[in-house]
């Protein structure tokens, strides 16, 4: 919804720009958090309330039509002209509506044409409700519902499912096996990643996939990909 605003580059690059002396991962992290905040509070002042903005739209689109139909002369120039104004504006605000939809329920056969109905946004609500999680089982068998605890029983689950318990190696196992890497190849696996490499793995992923816990999905990246890659 945000990327077909005219003025978005203009803000993703200020926000981008802000320096701070942190480390380049820190950095980073500051950087899409500070991002992230700018874009919210340009979001409420630019799009506001959509449902709305769309209702206003339609009174107005109405009230030049009416226009139109009892005007004259020049007059009648400037409400055809008005009222034509008025249909693109509220075509741009029935785009966004979709958009917001489509990224709250995102599936794919929507590029198809499928209208944005009442069915659509009853799945987008119930699609967003199946992935909360709202109760576990901890290892007593308790059924858990604090927000606090649920968090806690699930990195408890994954540490203990990828921590593995002490063991000694026997050194000697390895005396006899060849090397099957040459140092060429050992050095090529431990280089530094280039920036090519990230654009690569990043332009080859669906940008209409989950965002990730940040919050920004591929297609930002993608999009902005001469800001952020800095």
């Amino acid at each position: 919804m945000w990327l077909t605003h005219p003025h978005l580059k203009q803000i993703v690059e200020s926000a981008w720009s802000q320096q701070n002396d942190s480390e380049p991962t820190l950095n980073l992290q500051l950087k899409l958090i500070t991002t992230g905040q700018i874009l919210m509070e340009w979001n409420k002042e630019t799009f506001g309330h959509l449902p709305n903005l769309i209702k206003k739209s339609t009174a107005q689109i109405q009230r030049a039509q009416h226009q139109c139909a009892i005007t004259y002369g020049d007059d009648l120039e400037y409400w055809i002209t008005r009222e034509k104004e008025l249909r693109s504006q509220h075509l741009n605000l029935l785009e966004c509506h979709a958009t917001y939809w489509k990224q709250r329920f995102r599936i794919l056969w929507l590029q198809s044409g499928d209208n944005n109905t009442t069915f659509f946004h009853t799945k987008a609500t119930i699609h967003r409700s199946r992935n909360n999680i709202q109760q576990l089982q901890d290892p007593q068998n308790k059924w858990v519902s604090e927000k606090d605890q649920v968090i806690q029983i699930i990195l408890d689950h994954f540490t203990n499912q990828y921590t593995a318990p002490p063991t000694t190696i026997d050194e000697t196992l390895f005396a006899e096996i060849t090397p099957r890497l040459t140092p060429a190849q050992c050095d090529k696996l431990s280089a530094e990643v280039m920036i090519a490499e990230i654009k690569q793995a990043l332009f080859s992923i669906n940008s209409e996939s989950a965002p990730g816990p940040d919050g920004y999905t591929s297609k930002f990246f993608k999009v902005f990909w001469e800001t952020t890659q800095v």
